[in-house]
């Protein structure tokens, strides 16, 4: 017997033996489940014939389910199937999992909608807004500000259905309806979620955390269909204005973010795996546009001799894939990632309030990534 059939007979069969011993306690008569919002697995016409749909049903009808969850995920050890930073998800589909720091709102709890902040902490966070925007009004500089939607909430169909979710806003929304009417707001989670359906192009990467280019495109999109309302001499990149390429989600032979050529591996996944989908579209600036792209982390600037406008961006990870668009737009970037790798987070307004002045900036990009929305709370807190 193979190890293949010999761990199926052990780890499928078996279990499933004994699970049908265990019939009488099945709750045979429940068709929906309240809780979890969707319709359970029904019995299948054949069992024996189809193993997978008959292990569904009966782990969607044994008796106490919820009773079993709740233990199961309130022991700590609900999240582990895959490893210690991975969750398995559907269709070769991967997730960051129980990801928690000071610097991180906790991603699987996010994804659920069981995060909140308090009353207090929604009034600062509003307030460090509303100080933000009086600065860039004194200093006559437009600001715009976007909250990146996480993977798991864009692409929640490919999620593992035991993870329970309330049936309410994400924490994004829930602060984006309180940000002042003056303050230029580009929603992206509802704009994600219907390009989302498209499986011919991927707007996050399956076995790594971030979006893919494709979807930092579109938030682009979005954002520079804002801007234009105040700078209708701005100009939106078009995908004939890049050199495009193919590259896969894990390895690849260029890594666009760092402006350098280097292998590199998925930094948050499995180590070692190696993706064959090089489904990935990869944009790349036309030599002959003359921009000049530097990155000295935090700091990624670049110069376009044929633009104009000065743009400072705040943002984190999800934002750096849209420097390679905004470095086709605007004659100046100068990007600040609040949250490198090995250093201090930390917005640390004050800081770039100077900056700003210097740069002489036309134009503030606050970006944050719904993960990341405590930054808000600590804006002016010097790092």
């Amino acid at each position: 017997m193979t190890f293949k059939k010999t761990a199926y007979f052990l780890f499928v069969f078996i279990p499933l033996c004994l699970l049908c011993l265990l019939g009488v306690f099945l709750e045979i008569d429940k068709t929906q489940s309240e809780r979890e919002r969707r319709e359970l697995a029904p019995l299948p016409d054949n069992p024996l014939a189809e193993p997978q749909a008959f292990e569904a049903y009966l782990s969607d009808h044994i008796w106490g389910r919820d009773i079993l969850l709740d233990i199961y995920f309130g022991s700590g050890i609900g999240m582990e199937l895959g490893t210690k930073s991975t969750l398995i998800g559907k269709n070769g589909w991967l997730f960051q999992n129980e990801f928690q720091n000071k610097d991180n709102l906790h991603n699987l709890l996010s994804y659920a909608n069981k995060v909140d902040f308090s009353k207090d902490d929604l009034k600062k966070i509003i307030k460090n807004l509303k100080r933000i925007k009086q600065f860039c009004d004194d200093n006559h500089i437009k600001m715009y500000l976007m909250f990146p939607p996480d993977k798991h909430r864009i692409y929640a169909r490919y999620m593992p259905r035991y993870i329970l979710r309330q049936n309410r806003p994400s924490l994004a929304k829930r602060v984006a309806v309180l940000v002042p009417d003056d303050i230029h707001f580009i929603p992206l989670e509802d704009a994600l979620l219907r390009q989302a359906t498209d499986e011919t192009s991927l707007l996050y990467y399956k076995t790594e955390s971030h979006w893919s280019e494709d979807g930092a495109y579109l938030a682009y999109q979005l954002l520079m269909a804002q801007i234009q309302k105040d700078f209708p001499d701005v100009q939106i990149a078009k995908p004939e204005d890049f050199n495009i390429s193919k590259r896969s989600d894990v390895f690849t032979p260029y890594w666009p973010v760092y402006g350098k050529t280097r292998w590199t591996k998925g930094n948050l996944f499995l180590s070692g795996l190696k993706s064959d989908d090089t489904g990935y579209t990869h944009y790349d600036l036309k030599p002959e546009h003359n921009i000049d792209t530097r990155w000295d982390i935090p700091f990624f600037t670049s110069v376009n001799p044929n633009k104009r406008y000065n743009v400072y961006v705040i943002g984190d990870s999800y934002a750096t894939y849209m420097n390679t668009f905004l470095a086709h737009s605007f004659k100046n970037v100068y990007f600040y990632r609040f949250n490198p790798n090995g250093k201090k987070f930390g917005i640390d307004f004050k800081k770039r309030q100077e900056d700003m002045l210097k740069q002489k900036t036309d134009i503030l990009i606050l970006s944050i990534s719904d993960l990341k929305l405590i930054e808000l709370l600590r804006a002016f807190d010097a790092v």
